[in-house]
Protein backbone atom coordinates (compact mmCIF):
# COMPACT_ATOMS: atom_id res chain seq x y z
CA UNK A 1 0.00 0.00 0.00
CA UNK A 2 2.79 2.48 0.67
CA UNK A 3 4.42 2.04 -3.28
CA UNK A 4 0.93 3.71 -4.68
CA UNK A 5 0.68 6.65 -1.88
CA UNK A 6 4.56 7.00 -2.51
CA UNK A 7 3.95 7.27 -6.43
CA UNK A 8 1.37 9.79 -6.14
CA UNK A 9 3.57 12.14 -3.79
CA UNK A 10 6.20 12.25 -6.27
CA UNK A 11 3.44 12.63 -9.27
CA UNK A 12 1.94 15.27 -7.40
CA UNK A 13 5.53 16.99 -6.44
CA UNK A 14 6.70 16.68 -10.29
CA UNK A 15 3.61 18.47 -11.83
CA UNK A 16 3.49 21.20 -8.70
CA UNK A 17 7.03 21.77 -9.68
CA UNK A 18 6.41 22.25 -13.50
CA UNK A 19 3.05 24.04 -12.70
CA UNK A 20 4.68 26.24 -10.45
CA UNK A 21 7.24 26.93 -12.69
CA UNK A 22 5.32 28.11 -15.71
CA UNK A 23 3.22 29.96 -13.26
CA UNK A 24 5.76 32.23 -12.44
CA UNK A 25 6.94 33.06 -15.78
CA UNK A 26 3.72 33.81 -16.90
CA UNK A 27 3.77 36.64 -12.98
CA UNK A 28 7.28 37.46 -14.32
CA UNK A 29 6.50 38.60 -18.15
CA UNK A 30 2.87 39.27 -18.54
CA UNK A 31 1.34 40.12 -22.23
CA UNK A 32 0.65 44.19 -22.43
CA UNK A 33 -2.41 45.49 -23.49
CA UNK A 34 -0.22 47.23 -26.42
CA UNK A 35 0.12 45.71 -29.65
CA UNK A 36 -2.90 43.49 -28.62
CA UNK A 37 -5.07 45.12 -31.52
CA UNK A 38 -2.68 44.95 -34.59
CA UNK A 39 -1.47 41.31 -33.63
CA UNK A 40 -5.14 40.29 -33.52
CA UNK A 41 -5.76 41.62 -36.79
CA UNK A 42 -2.86 40.11 -38.52
CA UNK A 43 -3.53 37.04 -37.24
CA UNK A 44 -7.74 36.78 -38.58
CA UNK A 45 -6.38 38.64 -42.01
CA UNK A 46 -3.73 35.36 -42.62
CA UNK A 47 -5.78 32.68 -40.96
CA UNK A 48 -5.81 31.01 -44.18
CA UNK A 49 -1.66 30.64 -44.22
CA UNK A 50 -1.65 29.69 -40.52
CA UNK A 51 -4.47 26.64 -41.70
CA UNK A 52 -1.60 25.79 -44.31
CA UNK A 53 0.98 26.18 -41.71
CA UNK A 54 -0.77 24.12 -38.65
CA UNK A 55 -0.71 21.57 -41.30
CA UNK A 56 2.14 21.20 -42.38
CA UNK A 57 3.18 21.61 -38.73
CA UNK A 58 0.63 19.23 -37.54
CA UNK A 59 -0.92 16.76 -40.40
CA UNK A 60 1.62 16.50 -43.29
CA UNK A 61 4.47 15.83 -40.92
CA UNK A 62 2.73 13.11 -38.97
CA UNK A 63 1.89 9.88 -39.93
CA UNK A 64 -0.34 8.86 -36.91
CA UNK A 65 -2.83 12.40 -38.26
CA UNK A 66 -6.17 11.20 -38.59
CA UNK A 67 -6.77 13.99 -40.82
CA UNK A 68 -3.75 12.87 -42.88
CA UNK A 69 -5.69 9.83 -43.69
CA UNK A 70 -9.05 11.61 -44.06
CA UNK A 71 -7.38 14.22 -46.78
CA UNK A 72 -5.49 11.05 -48.57
CA UNK A 73 -8.72 9.18 -48.70
CA UNK A 74 -10.67 11.72 -50.03
CA UNK A 75 -7.99 12.48 -52.77
CA UNK A 76 -6.02 15.55 -50.74
CA UNK A 77 -2.33 16.34 -50.37
CA UNK A 78 -0.59 19.05 -49.33
CA UNK A 79 -0.70 20.56 -53.16
CA UNK A 80 -4.14 19.96 -53.75
CA UNK A 81 -4.78 21.71 -50.12
CA UNK A 82 -3.06 24.47 -51.12
CA UNK A 83 -4.44 25.23 -54.10
CA UNK A 84 -7.78 25.20 -52.60
CA UNK A 85 -6.95 27.15 -50.25
CA UNK A 86 -5.13 29.96 -52.56
CA UNK A 87 -8.67 30.46 -54.93
CA UNK A 88 -11.26 30.13 -52.34
CA UNK A 89 -12.20 31.26 -49.32
CA UNK A 90 -10.90 29.31 -46.26
CA UNK A 91 -14.73 28.56 -44.78
CA UNK A 92 -15.59 27.34 -48.81
CA UNK A 93 -12.46 24.95 -48.31
CA UNK A 94 -13.73 22.90 -45.16
CA UNK A 95 -17.30 22.64 -46.11
CA UNK A 96 -15.80 20.87 -49.58
CA UNK A 97 -13.68 19.02 -47.37
CA UNK A 98 -16.62 18.18 -45.01
CA UNK A 99 -18.96 16.90 -47.74
CA UNK A 100 -15.94 14.58 -49.01
CA UNK A 101 -15.97 13.30 -45.43
CA UNK A 102 -12.96 15.35 -43.72
CA UNK A 103 -14.98 16.22 -40.45
CA UNK A 104 -15.30 14.41 -37.43
CA UNK A 105 -17.80 13.42 -35.56
CA UNK A 106 -18.65 14.01 -31.95
CA UNK A 107 -19.25 10.27 -31.07
CA UNK A 108 -15.83 9.79 -33.12
CA UNK A 109 -14.08 12.23 -31.32
CA UNK A 110 -15.05 10.48 -28.10
CA UNK A 111 -14.20 7.25 -29.44
CA UNK A 112 -17.53 5.84 -29.00
CA UNK A 113 -17.91 4.61 -32.37
CA UNK A 114 -15.09 4.07 -34.92
CA UNK A 115 -14.24 6.71 -37.99
CA UNK A 116 -15.52 5.26 -41.15
CA UNK A 117 -15.43 6.64 -44.49
CA UNK A 118 -15.52 4.19 -47.57
CA UNK A 119 -12.73 1.62 -46.76
CA UNK A 120 -10.82 3.84 -43.99
CA UNK A 121 -11.25 2.84 -40.48
CA UNK A 122 -10.09 4.76 -37.82
CA UNK A 123 -10.11 4.27 -33.80
CA UNK A 124 -9.82 7.35 -32.53
CA UNK A 125 -9.90 9.18 -28.73
CA UNK A 126 -9.58 11.96 -27.38
CA UNK A 127 -5.71 12.06 -27.58
CA UNK A 128 -5.64 11.60 -30.84
CA UNK A 129 -5.75 15.37 -31.46
CA UNK A 130 -3.71 16.36 -29.38
CA UNK A 131 -1.09 19.22 -30.40
CA UNK A 132 2.09 17.25 -29.75
CA UNK A 133 3.75 20.36 -30.49
CA UNK A 134 3.02 22.01 -27.15
CA UNK A 135 4.00 20.47 -23.87
CA UNK A 136 1.29 20.10 -21.52
CA UNK A 137 1.34 22.00 -18.13
CA UNK A 138 -1.24 20.85 -16.49
CA UNK A 139 -4.11 18.75 -17.73
CA UNK A 140 -8.45 19.19 -17.59
CA UNK A 141 -11.45 17.26 -18.44
CA UNK A 142 -14.80 17.71 -20.27
CA UNK A 143 -17.97 17.23 -18.78
CA UNK A 144 -17.71 13.52 -19.93
CA UNK A 145 -18.05 9.90 -19.45
CA UNK A 146 -18.45 7.17 -17.36
CA UNK A 147 -14.31 7.02 -16.84
CA UNK A 148 -14.77 10.18 -15.44
CA UNK A 149 -14.81 12.80 -18.21
CA UNK A 150 -12.38 13.36 -21.36
CA UNK A 151 -8.56 14.90 -20.70
CA UNK A 152 -7.78 18.16 -22.59
CA UNK A 153 -4.16 19.28 -22.27
CA UNK A 154 -3.71 22.88 -21.31
CA UNK A 155 -0.05 25.24 -21.65
CA UNK A 156 0.85 28.11 -20.13
CA UNK A 157 1.79 29.41 -23.49
CA UNK A 158 -1.79 28.85 -24.97
CA UNK A 159 -2.95 31.30 -22.10
CA UNK A 160 -0.53 33.63 -23.68
CA UNK A 161 -1.98 33.42 -27.00
CA UNK A 162 -4.83 34.18 -25.36
CA UNK A 163 -4.10 37.54 -23.67
CA UNK A 164 -4.74 39.82 -26.56
CA UNK A 165 -8.14 38.48 -26.88
CA UNK A 166 -8.74 39.10 -23.04
CA UNK A 167 -7.58 42.74 -23.36
CA UNK A 168 -9.88 43.27 -26.40
CA UNK A 169 -13.04 42.18 -24.76
CA UNK A 170 -12.40 44.53 -22.08
CA UNK A 171 -11.00 46.88 -24.43
CA UNK A 172 -14.43 46.95 -26.39
CA UNK A 173 -16.95 47.12 -23.13
CA UNK A 174 -14.47 50.44 -22.27
CA UNK A 175 -13.29 48.65 -19.13
CA UNK A 176 -9.97 50.51 -17.80
CA UNK A 177 -6.91 48.07 -17.05
CA UNK A 178 -6.33 48.79 -13.25
CA UNK A 179 -10.33 47.67 -12.15
CA UNK A 180 -11.01 45.70 -9.77
CA UNK A 181 -11.78 42.28 -11.28
CA UNK A 182 -13.01 38.91 -9.20
CA UNK A 183 -13.92 35.47 -10.32
CA UNK A 184 -16.80 33.25 -9.34
CA UNK A 185 -15.84 30.16 -10.66
CA UNK A 186 -15.29 26.65 -9.54
CA UNK A 187 -11.76 25.18 -8.34
CA UNK A 188 -10.32 22.01 -9.59
CA UNK A 189 -11.24 19.66 -10.38
CA UNK A 190 -13.40 22.17 -12.82
CA UNK A 191 -10.95 24.02 -14.68
CA UNK A 192 -13.16 27.09 -14.91
CA UNK A 193 -11.94 29.13 -11.82
CA UNK A 194 -7.85 28.40 -12.04
CA UNK A 195 -8.57 29.16 -16.09
CA UNK A 196 -9.80 32.38 -15.24
CA UNK A 197 -7.46 33.35 -12.56
CA UNK A 198 -4.45 32.69 -15.17
CA UNK A 199 -6.15 34.25 -17.91
CA UNK A 200 -5.83 37.55 -15.58
CA UNK A 201 -2.18 36.64 -14.46
CA UNK A 202 -1.37 36.27 -18.09
CA UNK A 203 -3.06 39.36 -19.10
CA UNK A 204 -1.35 41.31 -16.37
CA UNK A 205 -4.93 41.69 -14.09
CA UNK A 206 -5.15 38.95 -11.20
CA UNK A 207 -8.07 38.81 -9.61
CA UNK A 208 -8.77 40.50 -6.31
CA UNK A 209 -10.92 37.53 -4.77
CA UNK A 210 -11.83 34.39 -5.88
CA UNK A 211 -15.38 32.99 -4.80
CA UNK A 212 -15.85 29.41 -5.59
CA UNK A 213 -19.02 27.66 -5.63
CA UNK A 214 -17.03 24.19 -4.14
CA UNK A 215 -14.42 24.02 -1.31
CA UNK A 216 -10.95 23.30 -2.11
CA UNK A 217 -10.77 19.98 -0.51
CA UNK A 218 -13.36 18.45 -2.06
CA UNK A 219 -14.03 14.65 -1.26
CA UNK A 220 -12.51 12.12 -4.18
CA UNK A 221 -10.46 14.37 -6.35
CA UNK A 222 -7.17 13.45 -6.80
CA UNK A 223 -4.37 14.74 -3.85
CA UNK A 224 -2.47 17.11 -6.55
CA UNK A 225 -5.79 19.12 -7.25
CA UNK A 226 -6.66 19.49 -3.52
CA UNK A 227 -2.86 20.82 -3.44
CA UNK A 228 -3.49 22.93 -6.43
CA UNK A 229 -5.97 24.89 -4.86
CA UNK A 230 -4.99 25.42 -1.42
CA UNK A 231 -0.82 26.36 -2.67
CA UNK A 232 -1.71 28.58 -5.45
CA UNK A 233 -1.42 31.88 -3.12
CA UNK A 234 1.47 30.56 -2.32
CA UNK A 235 2.76 30.69 -5.63
CA UNK A 236 1.66 33.68 -6.08
CA UNK A 237 3.49 35.04 -3.03
CA UNK A 238 6.85 33.63 -4.12
CA UNK A 239 6.69 34.85 -8.08
CA UNK A 240 5.89 38.50 -6.68
CA UNK A 241 1.70 38.48 -7.72
CA UNK A 242 -0.54 38.47 -5.23
CA UNK A 243 -2.77 35.78 -5.86
CA UNK A 244 -6.58 35.43 -4.41
CA UNK A 245 -6.99 31.97 -2.37
CA UNK A 246 -10.29 30.05 -3.36
CA UNK A 247 -13.27 30.92 -0.65
CA UNK A 248 -15.89 28.75 -0.74
CA UNK A 249 -19.21 30.65 -1.80
CA UNK A 250 -21.95 28.56 -3.03
CA UNK A 251 -24.53 30.02 -5.80
CA UNK A 252 -27.11 30.39 -2.95
CA UNK A 253 -25.03 32.40 -0.95
CA UNK A 254 -24.24 35.59 -3.37
CA UNK A 255 -23.75 37.58 -0.64
CA UNK A 256 -20.13 37.95 0.07
CA UNK A 257 -19.52 38.65 -3.81
CA UNK A 258 -22.05 41.59 -3.30
CA UNK A 259 -19.97 42.70 -0.40
CA UNK A 260 -16.92 42.73 -2.92
CA UNK A 261 -19.02 44.04 -5.89
CA UNK A 262 -20.71 47.40 -3.55
CA UNK A 263 -16.80 48.16 -1.81
CA UNK A 264 -14.95 47.61 -5.28
CA UNK A 265 -17.85 50.28 -7.07
CA UNK A 266 -17.22 52.21 -4.12
CA UNK A 267 -13.48 52.18 -4.25
CA UNK A 268 -12.74 52.64 -7.81
CA UNK A 269 -16.31 53.07 -9.71
CA UNK A 270 -16.25 50.10 -12.15
CA UNK A 271 -14.92 46.92 -11.47
CA UNK A 272 -15.42 43.16 -13.07
CA UNK A 273 -16.65 39.58 -12.32
CA UNK A 274 -16.76 36.56 -14.53
CA UNK A 275 -19.02 33.53 -13.61
CA UNK A 276 -21.75 31.47 -14.77
CA UNK A 277 -24.73 33.23 -15.64
CA UNK A 278 -27.14 31.55 -13.24
CA UNK A 279 -24.83 32.83 -10.93
CA UNK A 280 -24.94 36.19 -11.91
CA UNK A 281 -28.67 36.32 -11.67
CA UNK A 282 -28.55 35.00 -8.12
CA UNK A 283 -26.19 37.99 -7.28
CA UNK A 284 -28.12 40.34 -9.02
CA UNK A 285 -31.81 39.45 -7.48
CA UNK A 286 -30.05 39.70 -4.01
CA UNK A 287 -28.81 43.17 -5.55
CA UNK A 288 -31.98 44.54 -6.01
CA UNK A 289 -33.70 42.49 -2.82
CA UNK A 290 -31.43 45.14 -0.48
CA UNK A 291 -31.70 48.10 -2.79
CA UNK A 292 -28.16 47.84 -3.97
CA UNK A 293 -26.95 49.23 -7.67
CA UNK A 294 -24.62 47.35 -9.45
CA UNK A 295 -23.69 50.63 -12.15
CA UNK A 296 -20.53 50.18 -13.12
CA UNK A 297 -20.35 46.28 -12.99
CA UNK A 298 -19.27 44.36 -15.58
CA UNK A 299 -20.08 40.70 -15.67
CA UNK A 300 -18.56 38.62 -18.14
CA UNK A 301 -20.28 34.75 -18.28
CA UNK A 302 -19.95 31.38 -19.55
CA UNK A 303 -19.94 27.97 -19.25
CA UNK A 304 -23.79 27.96 -19.60
CA UNK A 305 -26.44 29.55 -21.97
CA UNK A 306 -26.18 32.89 -21.94
CA UNK A 307 -30.25 33.55 -22.80
CA UNK A 308 -31.27 37.13 -23.29
CA UNK A 309 -33.46 36.12 -20.30
CA UNK A 310 -30.46 35.40 -17.66
CA UNK A 311 -28.99 39.02 -19.26
CA UNK A 312 -31.74 40.91 -18.60
CA UNK A 313 -32.07 39.50 -15.64
CA UNK A 314 -28.77 40.61 -14.59
CA UNK A 315 -28.71 43.90 -15.96
CA UNK A 316 -31.90 44.67 -14.22
CA UNK A 317 -29.20 45.17 -11.23
CA UNK A 318 -27.88 47.92 -13.37
CA UNK A 319 -24.89 45.99 -14.32
CA UNK A 320 -23.51 45.29 -17.72
CA UNK A 321 -22.95 41.79 -18.94
CA UNK A 322 -20.19 40.25 -21.34
CA UNK A 323 -21.25 36.59 -22.80
CA UNK A 324 -18.77 34.57 -23.78
CA UNK A 325 -18.38 31.37 -25.73
CA UNK A 326 -15.82 28.51 -24.83
CA UNK A 327 -15.68 24.53 -24.86
CA UNK A 328 -12.83 22.54 -22.94
CA UNK A 329 -11.06 21.80 -26.28
CA UNK A 330 -10.52 24.68 -27.70
CA UNK A 331 -10.93 27.11 -24.58
CA UNK A 332 -12.37 30.97 -25.73
CA UNK A 333 -14.44 30.27 -29.06
CA UNK A 334 -16.06 33.77 -28.76
CA UNK A 335 -17.80 36.72 -27.17
CA UNK A 336 -20.69 39.31 -27.36
CA UNK A 337 -20.01 42.54 -28.26
CA UNK A 338 -21.54 45.91 -26.32
CA UNK A 339 -24.09 46.39 -29.63
CA UNK A 340 -25.33 42.72 -29.60
CA UNK A 341 -29.11 42.22 -28.85
CA UNK A 342 -29.41 38.44 -29.41
CA UNK A 343 -27.88 35.49 -27.81
CA UNK A 344 -25.16 35.68 -30.29
CA UNK A 345 -21.13 35.61 -30.04
CA UNK A 346 -18.45 36.85 -32.24
CA UNK A 347 -15.84 33.54 -32.85
CA UNK A 348 -12.46 34.73 -32.34
CA UNK A 349 -11.13 34.08 -36.16
CA UNK A 350 -7.48 34.62 -35.15
CA UNK A 351 -7.57 31.02 -33.30
CA UNK A 352 -10.56 29.08 -34.57
CA UNK A 353 -12.69 28.48 -38.15
CA UNK A 354 -16.67 27.08 -37.72
CA UNK A 355 -18.76 25.71 -40.34
CA UNK A 356 -22.16 23.81 -39.81
CA UNK A 357 -22.74 20.27 -40.13
CA UNK A 358 -26.99 18.97 -40.46
CA UNK A 359 -27.56 16.25 -37.96
CA UNK A 360 -29.84 14.50 -35.68
CA UNK A 361 -30.22 15.57 -32.12
CA UNK A 362 -30.90 12.46 -30.06
CA UNK A 363 -34.49 13.43 -30.05
CA UNK A 364 -34.48 13.20 -34.23
CA UNK A 365 -34.99 17.05 -34.22
CA UNK A 366 -32.26 18.00 -36.96
CA UNK A 367 -30.13 20.74 -36.27
CA UNK A 368 -26.37 22.60 -37.50
CA UNK A 369 -23.81 21.10 -35.56
CA UNK A 370 -20.55 22.97 -35.20
CA UNK A 371 -17.55 21.74 -36.76
CA UNK A 372 -14.26 23.65 -35.62
CA UNK A 373 -10.77 23.85 -37.11
CA UNK A 374 -8.24 24.91 -35.35
CA UNK A 375 -4.93 27.58 -36.64
CA UNK A 376 -3.25 28.88 -33.64
CA UNK A 377 0.00 26.70 -33.37
CA UNK A 378 -0.74 26.69 -29.53
CA UNK A 379 -3.83 25.13 -29.57
CA UNK A 380 -4.78 22.17 -27.47
CA UNK A 381 -5.92 20.15 -30.10
CA UNK A 382 -5.76 20.03 -33.49
CA UNK A 383 -9.56 20.16 -35.19
CA UNK A 384 -9.88 20.23 -39.04
CA UNK A 385 -13.81 20.13 -38.89
CA UNK A 386 -14.14 18.32 -35.62
CA UNK A 387 -17.45 18.34 -33.46
CA UNK A 388 -17.92 19.43 -30.62
CA UNK A 389 -21.47 18.17 -29.37
CA UNK A 390 -22.73 22.05 -29.63
CA UNK A 391 -24.98 23.24 -32.43
CA UNK A 392 -26.86 26.59 -32.97
CA UNK A 393 -26.56 29.19 -35.80
CA UNK A 394 -23.60 30.56 -37.96
CA UNK A 395 -23.86 33.63 -39.53
CA UNK A 396 -21.17 35.50 -42.22
CA UNK A 397 -21.69 39.69 -41.76
CA UNK A 398 -21.67 41.14 -44.70
CA UNK A 399 -20.96 44.37 -43.50
CA UNK A 400 -18.47 44.31 -40.22
CA UNK A 401 -19.98 45.13 -37.14
CA UNK A 402 -18.90 48.69 -35.35
CA UNK A 403 -17.47 46.64 -32.40
CA UNK A 404 -14.18 47.06 -32.07
CA UNK A 405 -13.90 42.73 -32.78
CA UNK A 406 -16.00 43.76 -36.43
CA UNK A 407 -13.10 46.62 -36.87
CA UNK A 408 -10.33 44.41 -36.69
CA UNK A 409 -12.09 42.01 -39.20
CA UNK A 410 -14.14 38.86 -37.68
CA UNK A 411 -17.12 38.37 -39.73
CA UNK A 412 -18.32 35.03 -38.56
CA UNK A 413 -21.04 34.95 -35.66
CA UNK A 414 -22.68 32.08 -33.26
CA UNK A 415 -25.71 31.98 -31.82
CA UNK A 416 -28.46 30.02 -29.88
CA UNK A 417 -25.76 27.63 -28.79
CA UNK A 418 -26.83 24.23 -27.12
CA UNK A 419 -25.36 21.18 -26.26
CA UNK A 420 -26.73 17.90 -28.72
CA UNK A 421 -26.13 14.91 -25.86
CA UNK A 422 -24.76 16.55 -22.82
CA UNK A 423 -26.90 18.70 -20.26
CA UNK A 424 -25.78 21.82 -18.06
CA UNK A 425 -27.05 22.91 -15.15
CA UNK A 426 -25.30 25.88 -12.95
CA UNK A 427 -22.63 25.94 -15.41
CA UNK A 428 -21.39 22.28 -14.41
CA UNK A 429 -21.48 20.03 -18.20
CA UNK A 430 -22.54 16.20 -17.52
CA UNK A 431 -23.10 13.52 -20.20
CA UNK A 432 -26.24 12.73 -21.36
CA UNK A 433 -25.42 8.85 -20.83
CA UNK A 434 -25.16 9.27 -17.17
CA UNK A 435 -29.28 9.82 -17.23
CA UNK A 436 -29.43 7.42 -19.39
CA UNK A 437 -28.07 4.91 -16.92
CA UNK A 438 -30.10 6.60 -13.90
CA UNK A 439 -33.99 6.31 -16.30
CA UNK A 440 -32.85 3.34 -17.99
CA UNK A 441 -31.96 1.49 -14.75
CA UNK A 442 -30.90 2.73 -11.65
CA UNK A 443 -34.66 4.53 -11.26
CA UNK A 444 -36.78 1.97 -12.22
CA UNK A 445 -35.03 -0.54 -9.99
CA UNK A 446 -35.52 1.84 -7.00
CA UNK A 447 -39.01 3.13 -7.33
CA UNK A 448 -40.87 0.85 -9.70
CA UNK A 449 -41.85 1.74 -13.33
CA UNK A 450 -40.18 1.70 -16.65
CA UNK A 451 -37.74 3.90 -18.22
CA UNK A 452 -40.45 5.53 -19.64
CA UNK A 453 -41.73 6.90 -16.26
CA UNK A 454 -38.50 9.22 -15.92
CA UNK A 455 -36.87 12.11 -17.73
CA UNK A 456 -34.01 14.48 -16.84
CA UNK A 457 -35.00 17.87 -18.78
CA UNK A 458 -32.13 20.96 -18.90
CA UNK A 459 -34.79 24.01 -18.33
CA UNK A 460 -34.11 27.43 -17.88
CA UNK A 461 -37.00 28.92 -15.40
CA UNK A 462 -36.98 32.08 -13.78
CA UNK A 463 -33.72 32.63 -16.12
CA UNK A 464 -31.77 30.48 -13.70
CA UNK A 465 -30.10 26.92 -15.39
CA UNK A 466 -32.11 24.18 -13.85
CA UNK A 467 -32.27 20.47 -14.04
CA UNK A 468 -35.47 18.83 -13.28
CA UNK A 469 -36.25 14.82 -12.73
CA UNK A 470 -40.00 14.66 -14.44
CA UNK A 471 -41.18 11.55 -12.36
CA UNK A 472 -44.76 10.27 -14.03
CA UNK A 473 -47.41 10.49 -11.04
CA UNK A 474 -48.53 6.51 -12.26
CA UNK A 475 -45.44 5.71 -10.14
CA UNK A 476 -47.49 6.64 -6.54
CA UNK A 477 -45.92 8.29 -4.16
CA UNK A 478 -41.82 9.06 -3.92
CA UNK A 479 -39.93 10.76 -1.69
CA UNK A 480 -37.66 13.64 -3.21
CA UNK A 481 -35.27 13.46 -0.44
CA UNK A 482 -34.75 9.53 -1.59
CA UNK A 483 -35.20 10.48 -4.95
CA UNK A 484 -32.19 12.62 -4.99
CA UNK A 485 -29.92 10.77 -2.54
CA UNK A 486 -29.83 8.53 -5.59
CA UNK A 487 -29.32 10.66 -8.25
CA UNK A 488 -26.50 11.66 -6.07
CA UNK A 489 -24.94 8.28 -5.77
CA UNK A 490 -25.03 8.21 -9.30
CA UNK A 491 -23.12 11.27 -9.88
CA UNK A 492 -20.25 10.35 -7.13
CA UNK A 493 -19.36 7.58 -9.59
CA UNK A 494 -17.09 9.76 -11.36
CA UNK A 495 -15.45 13.01 -10.96
CA UNK A 496 -17.24 15.57 -12.99
CA UNK A 497 -20.24 13.90 -11.12
CA UNK A 498 -18.99 14.80 -7.48
CA UNK A 499 -17.89 18.39 -8.86
CA UNK A 500 -21.30 18.61 -10.39
CA UNK A 501 -23.14 17.89 -7.10
CA UNK A 502 -21.28 20.15 -5.28
CA UNK A 503 -22.29 22.68 -7.60
CA UNK A 504 -25.82 22.10 -7.47
CA UNK A 505 -27.17 20.69 -4.12
CA UNK A 506 -26.36 23.86 -2.45
CA UNK A 507 -27.96 26.05 -5.25
CA UNK A 508 -31.30 23.89 -5.02
CA UNK A 509 -30.61 23.33 -9.09
CA UNK A 510 -32.32 19.95 -9.17
CA UNK A 511 -35.75 19.53 -8.99
CA UNK A 512 -38.24 16.60 -8.76
CA UNK A 513 -41.19 17.17 -10.62
CA UNK A 514 -44.74 15.36 -10.95
CA UNK A 515 -45.54 15.26 -14.22
CA UNK A 516 -45.27 12.78 -17.56
CA UNK A 517 -42.06 12.77 -19.20
CA UNK A 518 -42.16 15.31 -22.59
CA UNK A 519 -41.97 13.26 -26.18
CA UNK A 520 -39.87 15.26 -28.39
CA UNK A 521 -41.26 15.97 -31.82
CA UNK A 522 -40.30 12.95 -33.57
CA UNK A 523 -42.17 11.41 -31.06
CA UNK A 524 -39.43 9.71 -29.06
CA UNK A 525 -39.50 10.00 -24.85
CA UNK A 526 -35.65 9.85 -24.32
CA UNK A 527 -34.10 10.22 -21.09
CA UNK A 528 -32.97 13.84 -21.00
CA UNK A 529 -34.36 16.77 -22.81
CA UNK A 530 -32.32 19.58 -23.67
CA UNK A 531 -32.95 22.74 -23.19
CA UNK A 532 -35.88 24.32 -23.85
CA UNK A 533 -39.30 26.64 -22.79
CA UNK A 534 -40.46 26.03 -19.16
CA UNK A 535 -43.85 24.88 -18.89
CA UNK A 536 -44.75 26.71 -15.48
CA UNK A 537 -43.45 27.24 -12.25
CA UNK A 538 -40.99 25.29 -10.65
CA UNK A 539 -42.39 23.54 -6.93
CA UNK A 540 -41.26 25.33 -4.00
Amino acid sequence: MAAPALSEVTSTVRQGWRFGRGLRALIKDPVPAAGAAPSFERDVRDRAARFLDSLDRNVWSSAPSPFRALLEHSGHDRTSVRRLVSDRGLESILEQLRDQGVYVSYEEYLGKVPLRRGRLELHLDPTSFHNRTVMADYLGSTGGTRSGGTPVAMSFEEKRSAAPRTHLRDAAYGQHPDQPVAVWFPCLPSAAGLGAILSGVTAGRPPERWFSQIPTTMEGIPASKRITNTMLPAFGRLSGMPLPRAEHTPSSDPAPVLAWCIEALSRAGSARLSTYPSSAVRLARLAEAEGESLDGLLVTVLGEPATMGRRRAIERSGARTAAGYAFMQAGGAGTTCPHETRERYHVYEDKLAVVPRRRRRPDGVEVDAFLWTTMSGTARGVFINVENDDYGSIERDSEPCSCLFGQLGVRTRVGDVRGISKVVAAGVTVAGEVFERLVDEVLPAAFGGSPLEYQFAELDREDLGTLVLRIDPSIGTVEEAAVLSIVRDELSRQEVGRLADAVWAPADSVRVLREPPTAAPSGKTLPYEPLGVARGPLPR
